[in-house]
């Protein structure tokens, strides 16, 4: 008898309370020009109909793995995976939607390509009604991404599909981080791979506010200190070959870790001047504007309040 023949792609699909998107996102990759993959996909305990219309389809492509709790997108992506029986695994957006040719383009080019161990491409960013906001190009040299790799993300993560088989010497998906915790996973790769981007705008990024990265209610310390803690553990890669939440011993990543918080403790402004650059970067004025508000509202006596309303000008006007 034959051995079952696996996919050649693995889509994870976690979805959290977005039933006014997931038959878009559902859609978008069912109807891709590239048969040969695999859906799994898990409601992370929904408490709107999110669930029921996934169940409704009937697509034998489709893995459905529900959660009754809330686990959050690092627990479940890492619960999928190990469901994953691809040779390529993508993580899509419940809320967002693909190109039709997305899958087909990147996995020509990881075939063709066995020296890269990823590869993302360009988006368009809407906002919750569909309203085109503008594109996105990533950058698609590898020496590029390499060296601004530690200033600033160089892949849209539900963008990037990347080859299963690399995992385990990268130490696995998502980790400690609730928020980007897919430049974290990108990091480790290019250590140790090639990785670009496609130039096509290939994904359609839903931008509202209930959308995790964005939503104005999360804007706390932690999130706004992860990057540094990214940079820390990857330098320790680099003098070790492997990082604190890689070996288990956490004692000085927590350390470090407290350390900026005391930061953003004795300057609560920066965090808000953090999250203006995000909102601007995506042309998402009216939340700049909003954050800039709260910031004003809760530290009217810093002066660096108005300093971040005077750099917030002139980004509009650059």
């Amino acid at each position: 008898m034959d051995a079952p023949k696996h996919p050649v792609l693995s889509v994870l699909l976690p979805v959290y309370n977005a039933e006014a998107y997931v038959s878009e996102a559902l859609e978008s990759i069912l109807n891709q020009t590239f048969k040969d993959f695999e859906v799994l996909v898990a409601d992370d305990g929904s408490v709107d109909s999110t669930r029921q219309i996934i169940d409704a389809y009937e697509d034998s492509r489709i893995r459905r793995l529900h959660s009754d709790v809330n686990r959050g997108k690092v627990a479940i992506c890492d619960f999928l995976l190990k469901y994953a029986e691809g040779v390529y695994v993508t993580v899509h957006d419940g809320d967002d939607w693909s190109d039709v040719n997305r899958f087909e383009k990147q996995v020509s080019l990881l075939t063709s390509n066995p020296r890269l161990g990823m590869c993302g491409c360009g988006f368009r960013s809407y906002d919750a009604k569909g309203t085109f906001i503008s594109n996105h190009v990533m950058p698609t040299d590898f020496d590029t991404i390499k060296l601004e790799i530690r200033l600033r993300s160089q892949f849209h993560g539900p963008t990037m599909m990347f080859r299963k088989s690399i995992l385990n010497e990268i130490g696995g998906l998502y980790r400690y981080f609730t928020h980007a915790e897919d430049i974290d996973f990108s990091m480790r790769v290019i250590e140790k791979y090639e990785a670009v981007n496609l130039p096509d705008l290939l994904y359609n990024y839903r931008v509202h506010t209930e959308s995790l990265t964005n939503r104005i209610g999360l804007i706390n310390d932690q999130r706004f200190i992860n990057y540094e803690l990214i940079n820390f553990l990857a330098d320790q890669r680099k003098q070790k070959g492997i990082d604190s939440l890689m070996s288990g011993d956490t004692e000085e990543f927590e350390e470090v870790r407290a350390s900026l918080l005391e930061f953003y403790l004795n300057d609560p402004t920066l965090k808000y001047d953090r999250a203006i650059g995000r909102f601007l970067s995506l042309n998402m004025w009216a939340q700049a504007f909003k954050v800039f508000l709260i910031c004003l509202f809760r530290h009217p006596l810093k002066m660096n309040t108005y300093k971040i309303l005077k750099n917030m000008i002139q980004q509009v006007y650059a």
